[in-house]
């Protein structure tokens, strides 16, 4: 089965919410001219408006990207692929945060003639009398620059993509190159599954070395073990091209990990001891698979 058949794109484009906002130009001409200086090196100071009313806004249209990369995993920018049973379970969590970004903004441009007349007050020290509201943009342009598009696309399939008109050279040329890209794509998706999978075990390896026993110490909380069954879950869906060193990978960390209880590891010096190599071997596996997918992509045969 063609991946485009059991997966899905989601993108996240989201923006109009700017960093920092300056009066015109034409200010730093002036005063560029009062104080016989070149306009060039004549730089207002920005107000602090979006460094700190409008943080909310800009800090929640990043979660709604990060929710959409925690259910997959990245493909091309600014795409994440999904199973196609998990799509309709992400979509209205996207589009409920969608809308609570939505509300913060206004929030925001409801406030924000208030805000701007108390920056320019208390910037006014720094620049004269110069500033006015009439330099700024206001509520009413900021409110339709903001917006976060959430996007679904399907994966190309060279083997379905049929161009009227175009010669049979032409067309084994376009899935050639069709072929190719998707190959790419999902190898650095592959990886970077295999990268998450990583770093909870590794984070194994170092608890387990590092630990020196006592109620106070490192396995207090399940948190770690957590972390893997997160990982553990995605690797069957995203296992792209049904690779059996991976699936073997899988079964590995359900075996010797998943079961494991913190009580246990705290106190038993040799329950600790067999996990951290556990662990490490399970480290040592996922590296090796990483630099075969990463320097030849075997088992990516979409």
């Amino acid at each position: 089965m063609a991946l485009a058949d059991s997966h899905q794109k989601i993108g996240i484009r989201k923006g109009g919410v700017p960093g920092g906002v300056h009066p015109d130009k034409a200010l730093s001409k002036e005063l560029s001219e009062m104080y016989n200086a070149d306009p060039d090196l004549i730089r207002p100071v920005p107000l602090d408006i979006f460094s700190t009313h409008v943080k909310p806004v800009r800090a929640g249209m990043g979660r709604i990207s990060k929710e959409n990369f925690k259910w997959g995993i990245p493909w091309d920018s600014p795409w994440a692929i999904h199973p196609n049973n998990n799509v309709d379970k992400l979509i209205p969590i996207l589009e409920e945060m969608k809308e609570e970004n939505w509300a913060e903004h206004q929030k925001f441009c409801d406030d924000y003639p208030n805000i701007l007349e108390d920056s320019i007050s208390r910037a006014g020290s720094l620049q004269g009398s110069h500033l006015t509201v009439e330099m700024f943009p206001d509520a009413d342009e900021l409110r339709q620059k903001w917006y976060i598009e959430i996007e679904r696309g399907v994966l190309p399939d060279a083997e379905g993509d049929i161009r009227a008109g175009w010669s049979h050279k032409q067309m084994e040329e376009y899935k050639a190159a069709a072929k190719k890209q998707t190959e790419r794509y999902a190898r650095k998706a592959v990886i970077t599954l295999l990268s998450e999978v990583r770093a909870p075990i590794e984070n194994i390896v170092d608890k387990a070395a590092r630990y020196e026993g006592g109620r106070s110490g490192r396995f207090v909380t399940k948190t770690f073990i957590g972390n893997v069954h997160d990982v553990v879950d995605k690797m069957i869906p995203m296992n792209l091209a049904d690779d059996p060193e991976i699936e073997s990978l899988r079964k590995e960390i359900i075996d010797g990990i998943c079961d494991l209880d913190p009580k246990d590891l705290r106190e038993d010096k040799d329950a600790l001891k067999e996990a951290g190599k556990k662990a490490q071997a399970i480290v040592q596996k996922t590296d090796k698979i990483i630099n075969r997918v990463g320097q030849f992509g075997a088992g990516l045969a979409l």
